[in-house]
């Protein structure tokens, strides 16, 4: 009852969906994008990263926020098959420039990086 799932069609037509659970007092988190299982609390900047799952992408992803002095106060990836779609979210503390967004889709294993600021 306190579920909504939400089907996203990009400019591209490329479909995402994704669901978001009330958890009480006013919260509410995100636990599936495209059918894998997350968690996501929107209580911090995040960058919601869809990529291959291949060696060598996450550290990518880390250097490229180094650069930019961004701190990473939570970090999780998911995948839905060993080598397929793989996702990372990256819960910020502080801002995440669009530039630094962009510097991450230069990867050719990264399919997109999504900002979230709140």
């Amino acid at each position: 009852p306190n579920t909504v799932d939400i089907a996203i069609t990009s400019e591209s037509g490329t479909l995402t969906t994704v669901r978001g659970i009330s958890i009480g007092g006013g919260n509410s988190k995100i636990e599936r994008i495209n059918g894998v299982h997350v968690s996501l609390s929107g209580n911090y900047n995040t960058l919601l990263i869809r990529q291959l799952d291949k060696p060598g992408v996450v550290a990518s992803i880390t250097k490229i926020l180094s650069e930019y002095q961004i701190n990473i106060a939570f970090m999780r990836m998911y995948r839905e098959n060993k080598g397929k779609t793989a996702y990372t979210i990256i819960e910020v503390d502080g801002d995440i420039p669009e530039e630094a967004a962009e510097k991450i889709e230069t990867n050719q294993y990264i399919e997109s990086a999504m900002l979230i600021q709140i």
